[in-house]
């Protein structure tokens, strides 16, 4: 007995939630950041918090763009 899903070409995209959590997120991780003196620390979470922003703000693209279709 084999196995099958019905679920093979189904892409599976992120709640736009998920999106605006990873913004704010991020805005919040990089005003803690310059909150104090710039070090190697801050700048490692200002970076991490940019990353943070693109991609919440891909997750929205990706998920605007399911809609249309």
């Amino acid at each position: 007995m084999t196995m099958e899903s019905n679920r093979i070409n189904e892409q599976i995209f992120a709640s736009p939630i998920f999106g605006l959590i990873a913004i704010v997120f991020g805005i919040f991780m990089i005003r803690i950041a310059l909150a104090y003196t710039i070090t190697t620390v801050s700048i490692y979470t200002i970076i991490f918090g940019a990353l943070s922003i693109i991609i919440g703000i891909f997750v929205l693209v990706k998920y605007n763009n399911k809609e249309e279709v």
